[in-house]
């Protein structure tokens, strides 16, 4: 065996011929061994020698302090896998060795191949236990991370069994739902929290879609009555849960407020709805354009103008609808106008979808936003058509 993957063993044994004896035992079998013979020398070796793979501990060891005790002292500062040997097979004496973290309990004059294949099960139980310390620590990370993300998500999440039974959430989550901890929500029911019973049963109703179909539900909008007694606006996103063995076993869903936006949007909806209506309820016509003069929105009033549908008309500029020998002027009143030239109130010839050829009379008036810059431009548009023929 090359010399690197050699094992090393302490031999801590009082009994200098049965140490000599095991010793080049062991070394036939491939271990390198070292030699003490008191418990206290046990100590020291494994303070001073890294080397070291694993101790054969003599419980009995005369005068001084015994192997158990030696055990103790070593594993308080060292994690190294420990064999007790001894004579003694009393159930008091194993019962000893028991409170102790080792790995392995061999009677002496035992053969050589009982002892070796005691070493190398304890090499195997010790990498074993390595190996869950080393995952247990990356859980407890991961875990340790996932609460961190949780608690510093601008939102909330929470997961529920395959019966919509909670079984966790996110701070945040708890305390919407009128709990003092995320612990207290495992075990309960969306109809044992805080939000109104028509909300629970949507927000079931949303949970089986996910789960029977096996596919994410994405940007539900929905409401959700608080502990605090207000009712605030959720985009919702629910995604199935799997087991080990790829079956679904729950959801796991996360949702932002948007109540914010809900209320901009309604209130945009509103402004939108008056500004429809102010339209409508205008005797001349209105027509509102962005700074290059393209129609945005045209009133009922102005599409009877110009005998054209709204549709046809957005897009177009509205000197487009201008007979030729208007057009560059009505382009430069524009052109003055954004320079601040005041627009006052113009007269051009328009041209309706089936020829026919009307006087209007416009005034233009700039849009303009907070900062008072314009953003676009409304056009009242008059037929004069009538007035014009009794001049």
């Amino acid at each position: 065996m090359p010399e690197s993957q050699r094992k090393t063993l302490l031999l801590v044994e009082d009994e200098a011929i049965l140490a000599i004896t095991e010793k080049m035992q062991l070394e036939k079998y491939g271990y390198a061994v070292k030699t003490v013979n008191t418990g206290e020398q046990a100590v020291e070796a494994i303070q001073s020698d890294s080397e070291i793979d694993l101790v054969l501990m003599d419980i009995n060891l005369g005068d001084g302090i015994d192997g158990t005790q030696a055990a103790q002292m070593i594993l308080k500062d060292h994690d190294i896998p420990i064999v007790f040997v001894s004579s003694h097979s009393e159930r008091e004496v194993v019962e000893k060795t028991e409170r102790i973290t080792s790995y392995g309990y061999v009677v002496k004059n035992s053969s050589i191949t009982v002892l070796d294949a005691s070493i190398k099960m304890a090499f195997r139980l010790f990498e074993a236990n390595q190996a869950m310390k080393t995952s247990s620590k990356k859980d407890h990370e991961i875990a340790q991370l996932l609460v961190n993300i949780m608690d510093n998500f601008p939102g909330l999440i929470f997961w529920k069994d395959e019966e919509s039974i909670y079984r966790g959430c996110s701070r945040a989550f708890a305390l919407s739902a009128g709990l003092e901890s995320a612990d207290d929500i495992i075990g309960k029911s969306d109809y044992q929290l805080a939000w109104n019973s028509y909300e629970a049963d949507d927000y079931r109703k949303d949970d089986r879609i996910v789960l029977d179909m096996g596919i994410p539900k994405m940007h539900i909008l929905e409401t959700q009555h608080t502990s605090s007694g207000s009712t605030i606006w959720l985009d919702t996103s629910k995604i199935p849960l799997y087991d080990a063995d790829g079956c679904i076993n729950g959801i796991l869903g996360v949702s932002l407020d948007v109540t914010g936006i809900r209320k901009r949007e309604e209130a945009l909806h509103d402004s939108e709805a008056t500004y429809r209506s102010i339209l409508e309820a205008s005797p001349d016509a209105i027509i509102i354009t962005d700074l290059e003069s393209r129609i945005l929105i045209a009133s009922l009033i102005a599409t009877k103008i110009l005998h054209r549908p709204e549709d046809e008309l957005t897009g177009h500029t509205l000197s487009e609808y201008l007979i030729p020998e208007d057009r560059d002027r009505a382009v430069n009143d524009i052109s003055l106008m954004l320079q601040g030239v005041s627009g006052g109130i113009w007269e051009y010839h328009a041209i309706q979808q089936n020829g026919s050829i009307i006087d209007i009379e416009v005034n233009a008036e700039f849009v303009r936003d907070m900062q008072g810059q314009p953003t676009k431009i409304i056009f009242i548009v008059r037929d004069v058509c009538s007035r014009n023929r009794i001049v």
